[in-house]
């Protein structure tokens, strides 16, 4: 035997009206009256025992003699489960004389026209349609604060106009540097995060104030005041500035930001010219590994042995102090070349330390480039220049051999720099190239330049777009900038 088709089952097991009429609620979000149907005449009797009879006012229906949940749902078009819950029904019973909500987006549901069935002014006017709920006023629903980070997590139960808050936010004591963010999974939340670390160890009160608007224009009606305490920082060291290249000249020291620490542990070891790219890779967050990071290990393995040291940190309490951490080898000298420094607190840990504290013990690591020869790079047509000039007396540099590599530590191009300092190393097609490493012949002075996107400088045609090539053949264009990050006072660049 054949399968029906769904609306010939549907003929077979429901009356012909029920049977149209579902079949046409499966192709709109509510009913409609199947073609082929003529509505009766409104003094047609209607015999309830027989056919169920749907009246109802717009959005709500009576139950009749006969009716069952699910018969009601497929006449309205909505599910046996929708119509359950928004009538907080417990199973499938109807009660003769029961008021039925029957759920609907923006607009009451209208049931299908019935062939054996009519509204009657009498019933329409018994159920009359609710009332539209009043949206509730601006309020906060919650404040949460991060004692550690200086946060407040801020629960709204509307949207606020985060271009405005900032007016309507109060802190005692006067906090002028904070930050003001939304959450981008739940618009309305937002979080105020306190940037002045000059006010840790003490209580913070947090205060939004009546007027803060809404995206629609509205306003909150009053006050909303919170006090918390702001921890104390965590001991923690960090880079002082994003600087790597320092002159054989000078002080030749890297200055470490230390926060809360009485004492600092330094380590600085020499790396070879081969392993420069691996632990630039890393530094640059451009560094992948079958088992998705690296180690403390494996990065000191890429160093040859290191020079170690402690430091004392002379500062008050939760105020930030540099300290300046001397690049020289094991007899005090400065040698140029290129080191990994690490350096981290050597404070004792408290045994009761979270996993906070315990984080701020890690090392944080730096390459730092002692060196004589200054490099600049330009990338056009498949080719890379390089320039060479020492940053003693400002003069090009010949001689010294400049590598290109990728990001995997292969050699991808090379050249020689001549009289003028320039040295062109074209690329293989498709290349993608990571850094450039510049070294003299005996190994004396070496220095690198990583190729990422926040080194690039700008050369777009403005107006035109696209990148040029070079120079253009009739115009002369002269630029000049430094890649170190630290200079001696006094110093001259050229």
């Amino acid at each position: 035997m054949k399968k029906p088709g769904t609306l010939a089952w549907l003929a077979m097991v429901l009356p012909a009206s029920i049977a149209i009429s579902y079949w046409c609620g499966r192709c709109s979000s509510r009913p409609c009256p199947a073609e082929g149907l003529t509505a009766p005449a409104a003094e047609q009797p209607v015999d309830n025992q027989t056919e169920t009879n749907l009246v109802a006012s717009a959005n709500t229906y009576t139950v009749k003699e006969g009716d069952d949940l699910y018969t009601v749902a497929i006449n309205y078009a909505v599910k046996a489960s929708d119509l359950r819950a928004a009538n907080n029904l417990t199973d499938e019973k109807l009660t003769p004389g029961q008021v039925l909500v029957i759920p609907s987006d923006d607009e009451p549901a209208e049931p299908v026209a019935k062939a054996t069935a009519t509204p009657t002014p009498a019933a329409a006017q018994a159920n009359p349609p609710p009332k539209k709920k009043a949206e509730p006023d601006p309020a906060v629903e919650g404040i949460s604060w991060d004692a550690w980070d200086g946060e407040a997590d801020v629960d709204f139960n509307f949207k606020p106009d985060l271009t405005k808050v900032r007016d309507f936010i109060r802190f005692e004591p006067a906090v002028k540097d904070f930050s003001v963010q939304g959450r981008y999974w739940d618009s309305s939340r937002m979080v105020v995060r306190i940037n002045d670390d000059s006010l840790r160890g003490t209580n913070v009160v947090f205060t939004i104030k009546a007027g803060m608007p809404d995206v629609k224009g509205r306003t909150l009606g009053r006050d909303y005041r919170r006090e918390f305490h702001f921890n104390d920082a965590i001991p923690r060291v960090s880079f002082a500035s994003d600087g790597r290249y320092l002159a054989p000249l000078g002080a030749c020291s890297v200055g470490v930001e230390c926060m809360n620490a009485k004492e600092i542990e330094y380590s600085l070891a020499r790396v070879s010219a081969h392993n420069i790219v691996q632990l630039l890779a890393r530094e640059e967050r451009n560094y992948g590994s079958w088992y998705g990071s690296v180690d403390d290990d494996d990065t000191l393995e890429l160093a040859q042995k290191a020079v170690t040291g402690k430091l004392a940190v002379n500062s008050c309490h939760n105020e930030k102090t540099v300290v300046p951490v001397p690049i020289r080898d094991a007899d005090g000298k400065v040698v140029c070349g290129t080191y990994l420094l690490s350096v981290k607190v050597a404070d004792k840990l408290p045994e009761d330390a979270d996993w906070q504290e315990r984080s701020s013990r890690c090392p944080t690591y730096r390459l730092v480039c002692t060196t004589d020869i200054g490099v600049s790079a330009r990338l056009a047509d498949g080719w890379i220049y390089a320039w060479t000039t020492s940053l003693a007396t400002g003069y090009p540099e010949s001689g010294i051999k400049v590598e290109v590599f990728a990001s995997n530590g292969d050699v991808i191009a090379s050249d020689v720099s001549g009289a003028d300092g320039l040295a062109a190393c074209e690329l293989p097609r498709d290349a993608n190239p990571f850094a450039v490493v510049a070294s003299r012949e005996d190994g004396s002075d070496c220095a690198f330049l990583a190729l990422s996107n926040r080194m690039l400088i700008d050369e777009t045609v403005a107006g035109v777009g696209g990148d040029r090539a070079f120079v253009d053949a009739e115009k002369n264009e002269a630029y000049m900038w430094t890649d170190r990050g630290i200079y001696r006072h006094g110093e001259p660049i050229m």
